[in-house]
């Protein structure tokens, strides 16, 4: 039974105006809440899997992850067992 949630980069070469100091994870979860905060997820609303939001997000498969488990420690998402379909 699955679960559902209800890339380090060396930037040396990068100009300084493409670098963001916020961590990508950081930035998935502020735009996880900014979804909640403006009614486009509600409460028992299911999130993106892990595997979509790191590919809608183009980061690695272990960023998402990282990023939901920081939300459900604050309370924001909590992580179900996936039901099968019958």
């Amino acid at each position: 039974m699955g679960r559902t949630w209800h890339s380090v980069l060396l930037m040396l070469s990068c100009p300084a105006t493409y670098r963001n100091s916020t961590p990508v994870s950081k930035r998935i979860q502020n735009a996880i809440r900014t979804q909640i905060e403006s009614a486009q997820l509600k409460r028992g609303d299911s999130v993106a899997s892990e595997r979509k939001l790191a590919k809608r997000r183009k980061v690695s498969l272990m960023t998402a992850p990282h990023a939901l488990a920081g939300l459900e420690r604050e309370g924001v998402v909590e992580q179900r067992a996936r039901l099968s379909p019958t």
